[in-house]
C-alpha cells in the first residue's frame, strides 16, 4: 500500500460528495496546468448578466477539504449552524494538506469583481442535495454571496455503481437559464468535466486541490469571450 493510500483511510478525509475519482495528490497550493478551454459562442445580448454554474469542492477548496455527508445533513435538520458547520468541517481535515474550507474563494471573487459586466452565480454543488439554495449562499463569503441568485435542481449525480452521470450538471444549467433568462450566457467553474460533457465549451476546469491562477487566467479568457 502506498503512503497515498495509507493517509487516505486512516484520515478518511476524501469527502463523500465528490462525484469524481480519487484524485492523484498534489502538495496545497500546487499548479496543476489544464488547457483553455475552447471559445464559446457570445450572445448576441449586450444587456444580459453572465451566469456562472459553480462547484464547491475542487474549486472554492481542495476535494480533500469538503464536509461529509452528515455535516450537510445536520446543517440541513438544523443541528448547525452555518458557523458551525463550516468550524466542524476544518476540525476533521489537516489544512497543511488539504487546506480550509472556502480558502480558494478570493481567487475568485476577485477575478469576478474585475470583470465589467454582472456575473451571477447558479450553485451547481452536490451539497444541493441536502442544502436550500439560502443555507448554501449563507456560507459562503460575502464576495461570492451576493451574485448568488439560485441554484440547481437536485438529482442523482451517480449511477448505481458509483459513476458520473455524464453531462447531467450541464444539462440542469442549460434548462436553468432556458427557464429563467432564455438566451443568455453561461460558464461552469467544476473540477468533474464528466458533470458537463455535453457542454464542454462552457466548462472552465479546475485541478482537484481547488481554483488557482491558472484557472483564474482561463476563467478570465471565457469571460471575455462571452461578449456581445
Amino acid at each position: 500500500m502506498s503512503k497515498f493510500e495509507q493517509k487516505t483511510q486512516e484520515s478518511q478525509h476524501v469527502p463523500e460528495f465528490s462525484a469524481a475519482q480519487k484524485p492523484a495528490r498534489i502538495p496545497h497550493g500546487g499548479e496543476q496546468h489544464l488547457p483553455a478551454p475552447p471559445t464559446p459562442k457570445p450572445s448576441t445580448r449586450t444587456d444580459a448578466p453572465i451566469y456562472l454554474g459553480l462547484d464547491f469542492d475542487g474549486v472554492l477548496h481542495s476535494v480533500f477539504a469538503g464536509p461529509r455527508k452528515q455535516h450537510c445533513t445536520d446543517l440541513g435538520a438544523g443541528l448547525l449552524s452555518p458557523v458551525q458547520f463550516i468550524r466542524d468541517v476544518n476540525v476533521v481535515h489537516d489544512p497543511e494538506w488539504c487546506g480550509r474550507l472556502f480558502d480558494r474563494a478570493d481567487l475568485l471573487s476577485d477575478c469576478l469583481d474585475g470583470f465589467h459586466r454582472e456575473v451571477r452565480i447558479v450553485i451547481a454543488t452536490s451539497w444541493r442535495s441536502k442544502l436550500s439554495t439560502d443555507t448554501m449562499r449563507e456560507l459562503l463569503p460575502s464576495s461570492l454571496r451576493k451574485r448568488v441568485v439560485d441554484s440547481l435542481d437536485s438529482c442523482e449525480e451517480q449511477d448505481h455503481n458509483g459513476e458520473c452521470i455524464s453531462g447531467v450538471r450541464g444539462r440542469l444549467m442549460e434548462r436553468w437559464v432556458a427557464i429563467n433568462d432564455p438566451g443568455a450566457d453561461w460558464l461552469a467553474l467544476d473540477d468533474v468535466d464528466e458533470l458537463w460533457a455535453e457542454h464542454m465549451l462552457r466548462l472552465v476546469q479546475t485541478p482537484p486541490m481547488g481554483v488557482n491562477l491558472d484557472a483564474i487566467d482561463r476563467l478570465r479568457v471565457a469571460l471575455a469571450a462571452s461578449r456581445a
